[in-house]
């Protein structure tokens, strides 16, 4: 197993929707990685030392298939993989896996779970439904103050989300076997990035506002569209966060890097969900860390450019777009020209850098 500290040569496979970002995680630190996953960008081919793309219909066997393709090496998955037990296992059967083991992956993203975790901690927890309830109490207390979404047990990239006034709508309209429901919580996304050492101690990399739906980068609802960093909260909010990553690395037994989902509403962080993999506002927190001194905190984003109309990449280069679009953020996950982008798909990612949060946002805002 790796550490934080290691800075020697040696492989890794990484595999999920998007693994450009591990990639250049791994790359930094003088790992070679090779990769396998669903877009196959040209600057993740510059970063690797192989990549295999996968299509995203059949996407967990394809990825057993090409890994066999790759040389004998640990792997670290990303998003998406967390809802692929079987395939995890199936590759743990050949290689080391530095993330959390294919056993515990149920329970890591089970809904309630994360809430059980975090109210045994003192926190409020968002009341969640796995199942049908005859009799509801939910309903009762709070009834007209909260509204009710229908969640993908499958996370956001497949299945539906909905939003109802009451849960008794939202139960009726709700299918238990592949969703659940959760009382909304107003207020500012964002989400806190771990990092579980070969000693299984648990290091908080950061908490970042997370821009979930963004208008300004085309993002469809409730698609991800990227985090900016560092968040800042009062200190005994952080000793908070401490806490619950250590209690969460314990009860799932999470590896390496791992992140949590929270609504910050009136002074207070509520769980929203447990990714127990590489979360792509990782980058970020270590551009944050790499170009900050102890007098100065340099802010990093990161802002995913959704296609709002069917398109083919018309670019060859970074200079090429940020000459011809005006762009002055750096570019990242950059398609082949020629590429098909259908709407509602991602096209790109812009990252920036700034002396605030406000600064960095305006940037990709701007050029997104």
């Amino acid at each position: 197993m790796h550490s934080m500290s290691e800075n020697i040569e040696s492989s890794v496979l990484i595999v999920g929707l998007s693994a450009r970002a591990a990639a250049w995680s791994y790359r930094r630190r003088g790992m070679k990685p090779y990769c396998i996953d669903g877009f196959g960008d040209e600057d993740l081919k510059a970063l690797s030392e192989g990549t295999w793309l996968t299509s995203i219909e059949g996407f967990g066997k394809n990825i057993i298939k090409l890994s066999k393709k790759a040389p004998y090496a640990p792997f670290l998955y990303t998003g998406g993989m967390e809802y692929e037990p079987e395939i995890i296992a199936e590759l743990e059967s050949n290689r080391p896996n530095w993330g959390t083991p294919s056993s515990y992956l149920s329970q890591a993203t089970h809904p309630s779970l994360l809430q059980e975790v975090a109210q045994s901690l003192g926190w409020k927890s968002v009341r969640t439904i796995t199942q049908i309830v005859k009799k509801n109490p939910l309903e009762e207390e709070n009834s007209t103050e909260s509204r009710w979404l229908i969640k993908p047990r499958t996370g956001r990239v497949k299945g539906r989300f909905e939003i109802y006034e009451t849960c008794s709508m939202a139960q009726l309209n709700c299918d238990f076997s592949r969703e659940y429901l959760q009382e909304e919580i107003t207020g500012i996304s964002c989400s806190a990035a771990y990092f579980v050492d070969k000693d299984e101690n648990c290091q908080l990399l950061g908490l970042s506002e997370q821009w979930i739906g963004e208008a300004q980068l085309n993002a469809p609802e409730h698609h991800w569209a990227g985090n900016v960093a560092p968040m800042v909260v009062e200190e005994s909010l952080i000793g908070k966060l401490n806490l619950l990553g250590e209690e969460l690395t314990r009860r799932f037994r999470l590896k390496s890097y791992f992140g949590v989902d929270f609504v910050f509403s009136n002074g207070e962080l509520f769980p929203i969900e447990l990714n127990p993999r590489y979360v792509g506002s990782v980058e970020v927190h270590e551009r944050v860390r790499r170009d900050s001194t102890h007098k100065q905190t340099v802010h990093w984003g990161k802002g995913i450019v959704y296609a709002n109309a069917n398109i083919e990449f018309p670019f060859d280069s970074e200079k090429e777009i940020q000459s011809e679009c005006g762009i002055t953020c750096q570019i990242a996950d950059r398609p082949r020209k020629g590429t098909p982008i259908y709407n509602g798909q991602p096209i790109c990612t812009l990252l920036a850098s700034g002396q605030c949060n406000e600064e960095v946002k305006d940037k990709i805002f701007r050029d997104g």
